[in-house]
């Protein structure tokens, strides 16, 4: 201020000049981009009959406004000039470029370019996809639809059903909540769950709200309801990628008609017909139980083919249901189960392989033998061991039944552990709309 007040006259003048012309400049730019933002008004084009003025006109038959690059189309329609907007019922369509948005009542407003429809409304495009709704809104300049009620989202790849969908028609991207559905065409492996993202463009979708995968291998089909018959995989969250590789992770449960499983992850390759399990996982199958760091399973014609386990593996097997304890045991590093036509055939354990068998006939328990060798093939029929062959250097250990009776546990392998808890059958029966 001081600096100011001992200028001269004539600078005064010329600092006074320019800060105007510097605050006129502004003025103008503000005005100018406030005019870019401005929407373009809201044309009436063409009403069989018109009925109206100052500000409100109602329309009947035929009715056609534009906006830029946008037309709409209804039977009837009631203009508000002032606030660039309009009611409109009766075979609504708004067309931009190659996307055509149908309902029966909606409020189109102009200036933030939204149509509103409050009654069942369908988007199509040459994109192949289809959006249906009991309601939704799209907003035009961002090319954003917000559906709610029954909304379904259907392209060449896959079917997404919810309560609420937000769908950016640039992208493809959906993101959907609420009693959410993907069904993937190419390999009919349907996910329910809370929410989901479905990114097509990056052939990616991530759900969450502990999804539950169906992948089908038989229908039965009244041309509405569907029930299946086919394996479930479920967990707290689920990943997919290219429509083939399902990653499911945390509390993860898998229940097929042949077999069950639980583990922290699981990785479902649908091409390979593989499965991986990491995480502390059990199989259950035919009474018997699997445990390891990691397992695979490799399907074929939808019935196992081989069980890979690697890293303290076990196979537990009850013996006799009579007596709870005597479980029957074999272990080391990597258990291989080799299957015929849906039954075990073999189980191989390679690497300081151990065995427990407790014996017995007719008239009681004669007791149990624990063998430590190098590998163990056992040979099955109707899923039962018939035969055993300890392979390499063995070291056997012959127990007299009045010292294991009721003290079996005392002699099981050390990487044992029993779960008495396999998942439960999680049926799914969902309505297409």
């Amino acid at each position: 201020m001081f600096f100011y007040l001992i200028l001269d006259y004539g600078l005064k003048c010329k600092i006074a000049i320019i800060l105007s012309l510097l605050y006129l400049i502004s003025i103008s730019d503000f005005e100018a981009f406030s005019a870019s933002k401005r929407s373009k008004p809201l044309r009436l084009r063409y009403a069989d009959s018109l009925v109206g003025g100052q500000g409100v006109r109602t329309l009947y038959g035929n009715v056609w406004f534009t906006q830029g690059d946008m037309q709409l189309f209804s039977d009837f329609g009631r203009e508000f000039e002032n606030e660039n907007s309009s009611y409109i019922e009766g075979n609504i369509l708004m067309k931009r470029y190659d996307m055509n948005f149908y309902t029966n009542f909606a409020r189109y407003n102009g200036n933030s370019r939204i149509i509103d429809a409050t009654d069942f409304v369908c988007v199509t495009d040459t994109s192949s996809t289809i959006l249906t709704a009991n309601r939704g809104k799209y907003h035009i300049n961002e090319e954003i639809a917000d559906f709610y009620g029954n909304v379904l989202v259907e392209n060449d790849s896959v079917v997404i059903s919810a309560q609420t969908i937000r769908y950016e028609r640039t992208t493809q991207n959906t993101f959907a909540k609420t009693k959410t559905v993907l069904l993937y065409k190419k390999n009919r492996t349907v996910i329910t769950c809370d929410t989901a993202m479905y990114l097509p463009n990056k052939k990616y979708a991530f759900v969450g709200g502990f999804p539950i995968l169906y992948n089908i291998d038989s229908t039965r089909n009244d041309s509405v309801n569907f029930e299946l018959d086919t394996m479930s995989i479920s967990s707290s969250k689920m990943e997919v990628f290219d429509e083939n590789r399902f990653v499911c992770s945390e509390f993860v449960e898998i229940f097929r008609n042949d077999f069950e499983a639980t583990c922290m992850k699981a990785e479902f390759y649908d091409k390979e017909k593989l499965i991986t399990l990491s995480g502390t996982p059990t199989i259950w199958y035919e009474g018997n139980q699997i445990v390891s760091d990691t397992i695979a399973i490799f399907l074929e014609n939808n019935r196992p083919k081989k069980i890979y386990s690697e890293g303290s593996a076990i196979c537990m097997m009850i013996n006799d249901t009579n007596y709870a304890d005597r479980i029957d045991q074999i272990s080391g590093d990597t258990l291989i189960i080799d299957f015929s036509e849906g039954k075990i055939n073999m189980l191989t354990a390679i690497g300081a392989a151990k065995s427990l068998y407790f014996m017995a006939d007719e008239e009681g328990l004669l007791g149990a033998d624990r063998t430590s060798t190098e590998n163990i093939d056992v040979i099955f029929e109707d899923n039962k061991p018939v035969k055993i062959n300890w392979i390499g250097h063995s070291e056997k250990e012959s127990v007299e039944p009045t010292k294991v009776f009721n003290n079996e546990k005392s002699y099981y392998l050390p990487f044992y552990k029993w779960n008495n808890n396999p998942p439960k059958k999680k049926e799914l029966t969902f309505k297409c709309n």
